[in-house]
């Protein structure tokens, strides 16, 4: 990620707000379809090759081809959009180079194989490799003095590159799976339970892209190019709450086994300390936003200050989002948290329509605001969660952390 983010900051400040921000648009573009070529089924799959050892071949198989498939319906859907959308031959031209990745990216069902077995070097080894090749292959475009149709070419190159490593692996593999196969019985058991996952997928795709894709279709790529800009910077703690989740939460949920009390008491101090980090990284950019983009992408992005003092707060309702995210999982209120990010959802593409006429590119990074703290105050609306939104908001305000530094300055 620090590579990847490094090596960005001298593609944005070549590319220019104008070249950046229509590859940017390409990404989102072919990014809101991306979840087809999935079909949900990775975290489906990787439970029941653990469930079923001896079946990992076929599973593998299955997993492979439904993945071709989805990869080739992506493209099929991504060309009608373009058609429908009347893009010029050359936005055509990017956004589909960049969705071609979707083909290599099939083989990558052998990660299930490697989750299932906790053998994630591999996985960590290769995911590596392509990224150090195509920030080398990004910083020699930028010497050759390359065009952005290039840029858009690495984007599906260092899939490529993942791929091969994933395909170089397949013999090591099918000495322990045999030969894959696929079978109808286990492709129709997958898509029967990942039907509410993609639908997910589908929310957080638009959710995450959709301001992009208005601001290229409502103003220009200029002031797309200084809205990315923005967001790269805002958006680079957002794995934080991912990486501390994944390691507290089940600590925190077998603390329910013992006592209701602690149980909620580890997940106000999860609220906590997600607000705390959110916090600790918003304030200061906030104050000093301007000085940033100067400072990382020169004085060619001026007018992203302000879109970035906007939106890095979003990081604080996204930090809070994740971790209440594991609470609903763990309580099974899954149809909640559905609710909850629908509505989020509607209203940043409602809003994003309305603010983006009215105030431009920040008017989308307020609809980003607004939009993401929608699902923590739509906990209200549900009896059984009302209590989780509570907590959060003491979060927010930094209530229990305020008390206990206060005991300990009495002390």
């Amino acid at each position: 990620m620090l590579v990847s983010f490094a090596v960005s900051l001298y593609v944005i400040r070549y590319l220019g707000p104008a070249d950046f921000g229509l590859l940017s648009y390409a990404i989102s573009f072919s990014s809101l379809f991306a979840f087809i070529a999935t079909l949900g089924i990775e975290n489906i799959a990787v439970r029941e090759i653990l469930k079923f050892p001896e079946k990992v071949g076929t599973y593998l198989g299955t997993a492979f081809f439904l993945r071709l498939i989805g990869a080739a319906i992506v493209l099929i859907v991504v060309v009608l959009a373009l058609l429908i959308n009347g893009e010029s031959a050359y936005n055509s031209s990017l956004i589909l180079i960049i969705t071609a990745g979707t083909v290599f990216q099939s083989i990558y069902v052998l990660d299930y194989y490697f989750q299932a077995r906790l053998q994630i070097k591999y996985t960590t080894i290769i995911l590596f490799v392509s990224v150090i090749a195509s920030s080398i292959v990004k910083l020699i475009l930028i010497y050759l003095q390359a065009g952005l149709i290039y840029f858009a070419g690495v984007q599906t190159l260092e899939i490529i590159i993942a791929a091969a490593g994933y395909t170089s692996l397949i013999p090591k593999v099918k000495k322990v799976t045999g030969s894959w196969k696929f079978s109808s019985e286990i492709a129709t058991s997958l898509l029967k339970i990942s039907w509410p996952i993609i639908l997910a997928s589908i929310m957080v795709s638009f959710y995450s892209r959709i301001d992009q894709v208005l601001i290229q279709n409502m103003l220009d790529s200029y002031q797309t190019g200084i809205f990315a800009a923005a967001v790269k910077i805002s958006e680079l703690p957002f794995f934080v709450p991912v990486a501390v989740c994944t390691a507290l939460f089940p600590a925190i949920v077998n603390a329910k086994l013992t006592s209701e009390t602690i149980y909620l008491s580890r997940i106000q101090k999860l609220y906590d300390l997600m607000a705390l980090i959110a916090l600790s990284f918003a304030i200061p950019v906030t104050i000093f936003s301007e000085q940033i983009i100067w400072l990382l992408y020169s004085d060619k992005y001026q007018g992203a200050g302000i879109v970035m003092a906007i939106y890095v707060w979003a990081a604080v309702f996204s930090f809070l989002g994740v971790a209440s995210s594991q609470y609903l999982l763990a309580e099974n209120l899954l149809k909640i948290s559905f609710y909850r990010t629908a509505i989020g959802l509607v209203l940043n593409i409602v809003l994003n329509i309305f603010l983006i006429q009215a105030y431009g590119i920040s008017g989308a990074a307020i609809a980003t605001l607004i939009s993401y703290s929608a699902p923590i105050f739509a906990l209200y609306l549900f009896k059984s969660t009302r209590e989780q939104a509570n907590m959060m908001i003491r979060a927010l305000f930094l209530i229990n952390v305020t008390k206990e530094a206060i005991k300990r300055i009495l002390k």
